[in-house]
């Protein structure tokens, strides 16, 4: 006798998902020094104009949390961007964001990549935001080497071996930190998982080792966010999320009527991505997190174990949407 439950009810559940259930709300922390072009990569992030570019240059900025709201795909994006934090004013920043900032589902931390020194202030600021929010707050971390497509030889050499050398630099600089600072008291399965992932401008997404930096930048946050909050960051991008086939998702979904007018803001000097192209790896891991997220949701919100049990999974939910991983 057939379940009462059949497959096809997989695909309605998880487009009602995709479109309209499922967390409301997306809340992120951003911070770094002023200058490291953090408020340009979460907008970058959302695809739409989030927080002001360069805001951090006005005076009454350095010392607050500055709290932006806007609503994409019936998402309530928060951003809290706290330059304050480094710039010197740790009293008056602590006190700020006591009073504004609450449940987090993601942290990015920007540090200049084209800096020759990992800076005492950093360390201050990393080892506050530690003892602020509690260790578990690297958990859904970030930490993003702004300014990356500035790394370049002076002498010429070969791009990519001066460019990995670069990243080891600040991969051992900040490793030995975490582990070492008597401070952060960091177990390893916390400074072991938080990600280092160099990041460049829009116009010129390709780094000497990396492809396209935005899509794997992106694809990185949706990994690190709180599983439960994923749904959050693909509804807002989903008419951006480009397929290998060249297929959007939104499409796939039959959600395309919404995409006309909730297409990203682009600027004059493009400084928001207008997709986020998947290659064949990506597009497997993209999945994976994603079902990963759609079944925790079905299970724990829904009640519903029986759609993703099984003989379910995240292929026969590919099989419904017409997808095929190569």
């Amino acid at each position: 006798m057939a379940s009462k439950y059949s497959n096809p009810d997989l695909k309605t559940t998880f487009t009602s998902w995709l479109s309209r259930d499922g967390q409301k709300q997306l809340s992120i922390l951003l911070t770094g020094k002023t200058g490291v072009g953090a408020s340009r990569l979460v907008n970058a992030l959302v695809g739409k104009r989030v927080t002001i570019e360069g805001q951090q240059n006005l005076p009454y900025c350095t010392a607050a949390v500055n709290e932006y709201r806007t609503v994409v795909n019936d998402i309530e994006i928060l951003v809290w961007d706290s330059p304050g934090l480094q710039n010197g004013n740790e009293q008056l920043y602590l006190e700020d964001v006591r009073e504004k900032v609450h449940e987090l589902d993601l942290m990015i931390y920007c540090i200049k990549m084209d800096d020759k020194r990992f800076h005492e202030d950093d360390k201050g600021a990393i080892r506050t935001l530690t003892r602020e929010f509690g260790k578990n707050l690297w958990k859904s971390a970030v930490i993003a080497l702004t300014f990356a497509n500035k790394i370049d030889d002076p002498d010429g050499g070969d791009e990519r071996e001066y460019f990995s050398r670069d990243l080891k630099f600040w991969q051992d600089e900040i490793d030995k930190f975490l582990a070492c600072d008597s401070l952060l008291e960091l177990d390893s399965t916390i400074r072991d998982g938080i990600p280092l992932v160099p990041v460049g401008i829009a116009k010129t997404l390709c780094l000497p080792t990396i492809e396209n930096w935005f899509t794997n930048f992106w694809l990185i946050c949706y990994q690190r966010m709180k599983i439960s909050s994923r749904v959050a960051l693909l509804r807002i991008n989903k008419n951006r999320c480009k397929l290998p086939d060249s297929s959007r998702l939104d499409v796939i979904c039959n959600s395309a009527e919404m995409t006309s007018t909730l297409a990203c803001e682009s600027t004059e000097h493009n400084e928001i991505p207008d997709e986020i192209p998947f290659n064949q790896e990506q597009h497997k891991q993209f999945w994976s997190l994603t079902w990963e997220a759609f079944k925790l949701y079905c299970i724990n919100i829904l009640g519903r174990p029986d759609l993703v049990g099984g003989a379910a999974g995240v292929g026969v939910l590919l099989m419904f949407l017409g997808i095929k991983l190569k």
